[in-house]
């Protein structure tokens, strides 16, 4: 019979003589696909959860897995890009008028702008004011494991904040149901944060490829969007150049996706708007060791960045006396990197580094100058006598903060003002003066030593010993110049 299992049992009849009588099981049994139409030939159930999404081939439209050719249906490929495949023709035409839309300017993007640098990667530009997308090379830096794109006027020339958001994590998380798509990885999107009330328009470009009519599309200002190697959300930060074939996962998405009903699941990418300023990091020793960091690394940081907003932070028992005594007063946040994508080698160096989270740059500017203080001439000590994390550094009057201008203010410290006080401080344990005479020497101290017009001649003479190494510091402006 078919479709269910016949199968032979041994019973007694009345008369008492065994006889083999056919018994029916009317279970249904679920006829399974034949071995080939799985990925890798194997059932799902027989690969680890990771093997599951390595090599598998979609149908760009249907999402179903491609028949190998063995199975009798070859798997049919656009020749024009050679980017996108179907399981069928009928697929194929299902497609065909919104694969049109970029695939010639796929080609001839791809034909007539050679990629800049490896550091550069292929992403859609879906204007606001226009009926046509469009092909850019953006720029991603490398930090540790993961990339961080250049937004700074990509989305407009005023520097604006952005957001960043998953379309993988978006229908995990609100549209489990309307999910076409079993997506095997990210395809992220940037847009302006306050695209809602900056003046913004409503996004034509996106209207006509979703076929939304304008008065119904509410999604204002440009998009950025790239296709992204990893698998989970919080795997973010690895970056690929953008698939064709995520084309598709655009257009059903932003179908669903284009109300001001939606609420943001995303993460800011950048917290202000502005122009960046230029700072400067300070890192822990472990990324030193780990990754290779410099210990200055060039930072860029929004005018609206809360590093400019300390109240919002609590950093109240750390206070940098000195760069405000030199008149050059400085701001800081404590840089908590992300340390996704890490291996099994790299996470228990990190566990096993007591060291690892130190920051040994950072301490001399925590110098305490107070002179009623019992720690005078003493730095800032905390978890063991160790500053943790790497740190950012800007100018709190927003002006640009270079490498060498850090590098100066961190030397006068630690190099010339901290041992000056210590040699004071052993001095005046030993003359046996009174506290009263003790503070006035400290206040004088502090007002000949600790003051612009002497960090000005100590940094000439700290400048001209850098350029016999480096001559071109000698060109280096004085930070109160810039």
């Amino acid at each position: 019979m078919a479709g269910v299992d016949s199968i032979q049992r041994q019973v007694t009849t009345p008369e008492g003589t065994g006889t083999s009588i056919p018994q029916v099981d009317i279970r249904p049994t679920r006829p399974r696909p034949p071995k080939a139409f799985y990925w890798n030939g194997l059932h799902p159930s027989q690969l680890a959860a990771g093997d599951r999404w390595k090599n598998r081939k979609l149908c760009t439209y249907c999402n179903n897995p491609l028949f190998p050719a063995n199975f009798g249906r070859t798997p049919r490929i656009c020749g024009g890009c050679e980017q996108v495949t179907y399981c069928s023709m009928k697929c194929q035409l299902a497609d065909e008028r919104l694969h049109q839309i970029v695939c010639e300017l796929f080609t001839t993007f791809i034909r007539t702008s050679p990629r800049p640098s490896s550091a550069h990667k292929i992403t859609l530009l879906i204007p606001e004011d226009s009926d046509v997308p469009a092909f850019l090379w953006l720029r991603y830096t490398q930090y540790h494991h993961f990339d961080v794109p250049d937004l700074e006027t990509v989305l407009g020339d005023d520097y604006p904040a952005t957001m960043e958001d998953s379309i993988l994590h978006r229908l995990h998380i609100s549209h489990m149901y309307m999910q076409p798509f079993d997506l095997d990885h990210q395809v992220c999107y940037w847009y302006r944060d306050g695209h809602k009330e900056d003046g913004s328009v409503v996004n034509q470009c996106l209207a006509m490829i979703t076929k939304v009519p304008m008065d119904k599309m509410t999604f204002r200002g440009p998009l950025l969007i790239a296709s992204s190697a990893a698998t989970h959300w919080s795997a973010r930060g690895v970056y690929r150049d953008f698939g064709l074939e995520d084309f598709r996962v655009v257009y059903d998405y932003f179908r669903i996706y284009h109300s001001d009903s939606q609420k943001p699941l995303g993460i800011r990418y950048s917290v202000g708007e502005g122009k960046p300023v230029m700072g400067v990091r300070l890192t822990c020793l472990g990324d030193q060791r780990l990754f290779k960091d410099h210990v200055y690394v060039p930072v860029k940081l929004p005018l609206g960045h809360s590093i400019y907003h300390p109240e919002l932070y609590h950093h109240d028992e750390i206070t940098l006396a000195v760069p405000n005594l030199l008149e050059l007063p400085l701001l800081f946040d404590r840089h908590l990197p992300e340390y996704d994508n890490l291996s099994e080698a790299e996470t228990r160096h990190m566990s096993e580094d007591r060291e690892y989270f130190e920051n040994r740059q950072f301490l001399p500017l925590t110098v305490d100058v107070d002179p009623y203080s019992p720690g005078w001439g003493k730095v800032y000590r905390r978890d063991n006598g160790r500053f943790t994390y790497s740190v950012s550094l800007v100018r709190a009057d927003k002006k640009d903060l270079t490498i060498f201008h850090a590098q100066a203010i961190i030397a006068f410290c630690s190099e010339f003002l901290i041992p000056a006080m210590q040699r004071q401080h052993k001095h005046l344990a030993a003359s046996g003066m009174s506290s009263r005479e003790m503070i006035a020497f400290r206040e004088s101290f502090k007002r000949e030593m600790i003051c612009r017009a002497r960090f000005e001649r100590w940094l000439a003479t700290y400048r001209d010993q850098k350029a016999l190494a480096f001559p071109v510091l000698a060109l280096e402006l004085s930070p109160y110049e810039v």
